[in-house]
């Protein structure tokens, strides 16, 4: 269980007069609970999406990081017990090339005068270690983003609902669990198809909390952030740049986490403030549709558009997990601050894991 983090209740089903405010009609969660709804228990209502967790307020552009409390924020800091700090970002002109036919990054240095030197960034925050915001990905069906906010609305010249600045000014500091399915891969000979959609399941992640002191399903708190280092960039740094700059510009198939039905809804119960990877899309991808043989779930339509839950793709968790092997010890304070643009999509991560 995480350090300090009390009964292990947020897998409880919740009695809603007890866990909300407000009108019965429209549920708000009271983010200092120790307990949310299951998935199967979420209301329904007319408009949402099926599966919609919008749950925190019709104003809310936060989601999931409301759960981010003082309380919480003060558990973390009880992680913090070597005083070593490790990074977890890319450099910014990593991976290179970048996927999905996203921008490279790029920097100039430019003398301003006989006493001064500036340099220029030219970026896309998500080609690399990045935050996926609440504007980049829709519900597939109803096309509405998180809280019901559009397309069109987020092209509208002037509106900067739910743009990453919301994140920024709130910051992020939370307890953080590092789920290293490598080195259990690795210990059980497990391959995973890295460039070819190969799936991490939710039996997988058992086996790899079990290796850890970890049930995944009992001993993770509401509002802490799932971390999972699949191997991606081991495999990805391992190439020839020949054969990375073929991979990365062909399709766009990656290994990652299952989007299945089992994991969905762990997710969803488990009740992360955010969850990240160290693979291009977090989730296995390209999704199998139903007809394809597959469950037809798709992970970033409910983390982001459904429940406002963060999802971060592209981290650096190799450092972390080589020392938390060498301790023992899974669980860190977790900070990032995100770019505070007005508005914005994405993010670069600034995050930072404190032992």
């Amino acid at each position: 269980m995480c350090p300090g983090s009390g009964s292990a209740s947020a897998s409880a089903t919740p009695d809603r007069l007890t866990q909300v405010s407000g009108h019965l009609e429209k549920l708000v969660l009271d983010p200092n609970s120790e307990s949310f709804p299951k998935y199967k228990d979420l209301p329904r209502y007319p408009g949402e999406p099926e599966g919609a967790a919008w749950l925190w307020g019709k104003d809310d552009e936060l989601g999931r990081l409301n759960l981010l409390t003082p309380a919480r924020v003060l558990k973390a800091k009880e992680h913090i017990q070597l005083g070593e700090v490790i990074p977890l970002n890319l450099p910014l002109h990593l991976p290179s090339p970048p996927m999905f036919g996203r921008a490279s990054f790029s920097h100039s240095i430019h003398r301003r005068s006989e006493f001064s030197i500036d340099d220029i960034y030219t970026m896309n925050p998500q080609s690399g270690t990045q935050w996926d915001g609440f504007r980049h990905f829709t519900h597939i069906v109803s096309k509405k983003f998180y809280n019901g906010m559009t397309a069109e609305e987020i092209l509208t010249p002037g509106e900067k609902r739910n743009g990453i600045d919301a994140w920024a000014r709130k910051g992020i500091c939370a307890s953080a669990l590092l789920l290293d399915f490598k080195s259990w891969a690795d210990e059980e000979g497990v391959s995973l198809e890295y460039f070819n959609s190969g799936k991490i399941s939710l039996e997988m992640l058992e086996k790899v909390g079990k290796r850890q002191g970890v049930d995944i399903h009992k001993d993770i708190p509401a509002g802490c952030i799932l971390l999972v280092r699949t191997g991606w960039l081991v495999a990805d740094f391992a190439l020839s740049e020949e054969e990375r700059e073929r991979i990365h510009k062909g399709p766009q198939v990656w290994g990652g986490i299952e989007a299945s039905q089992a994991m969905a809804e762990w997710m969803h119960d488990s009740w992360f403030a955010a969850v990240a990877s160290d693979s291009p899309s977090f989730e296995a991808w390209p999704l199998r549709k139903k007809e394809e043989g597959g469950e037809g779930w798709l992970l970033h339509e409910k983390l982001l558009a459904c429940w406002g839950c963060p999802i971060g793709e592209l981290w650096d968790l190799e450092r972390l997990a080589e020392k938390c092997n060498e301790v023992k010890r899974w669980w860190v304070c977790l900070t990032s601050a995100p770019g505070n643009v007005v508005g914005g999509v994405g993010s670069a991560v600034n995050g930072m894991a404190i032992l």
